[in-house]
């Protein structure tokens, strides 16, 4: 059972979850699931030169953590005259939480948090509110069919190394050369295409 956050204006944020009963000791995936309104948009993990990130303040049953969010490749979107790196589209974060081994299979256990973002389009609305989500625990985990294929797709665009190329940096004026080599050229055909750099810190 999961819970919305308070409607808010431009974005609706709600926590899922691909599994659909979780197992002692045995890690699953849950995203916030960001659903926009037409023409607003929400940030990532480094929003560009304005903005803030979608973020989550976890209030956990006891011997549960959780990773940092794992964020999907951004869009580049505008905000005013600004080029900013968020979504626009209905996006899921995804987080991983590893659950207490003393759990004990019958019994369910409820994850809450409190969510900050922003949803832009002519003007910003920061917005928070309270998730929740509630999970039955079984002796082997279950996936939750209606979620599986979305989280799948998702990790698709999660970033990944690429071993074929190497990359370096330096500054340049007032911005930075970025400098892609091929660890192989005879293995690079063709050589990519409208590249664009998505700097994890703002600089």
């Amino acid at each position: 059972v999961s819970a919305a956050s308070k409607q808010q204006p431009g974005a609706t944020v709600t926590l899922v979850s691909e599994a659909a009963a979780i197992a002692p000791g045995e890690p699953f995936t849950v995203a916030l699931h960001i659903q926009h309104e037409p023409g607003y948009h929400t940030y990532w993990r480094n929003p560009g030169v304005i903005g803030l990130p979608t973020s989550i303040d976890w209030h956990l049953p006891d011997g549960f953590t959780a990773s940092p969010i794992r964020w999907q490749q951004p869009q580049l979107t505008k905000m005013a005259a600004y080029n900013v790196w968020g979504y626009e589209a209905d996006t899921l974060l995804l987080i991983d939480i590893t659950p207490s081994k003393a759990l004990s299979p019958g019994e369910s256990i409820t994850l809450r948090g409190k969510t900050s973002w922003m949803a832009c389009a002519k003007s910003c609305c920061p917005s928070t509110g309270e998730v929740s989500l509630t999970l039955p625990v079984a002796a082997e985990p279950r996936s939750d069919p209606a979620w599986r294929d979305r989280f799948d797709k998702v990790r698709t665009g999660l970033p990944r190394d690429v071993p074929q190329w190497t990359a370096t940096a330096a500054r340049s004026g007032k911005g930075y050369t970025l400098t892609l080599t091929p660890t192989d050229p005879d293995a690079v055909n063709p050589a990519p295409r409208d590249v664009y750099f998505f700097a994890h810190k703002r600089t």
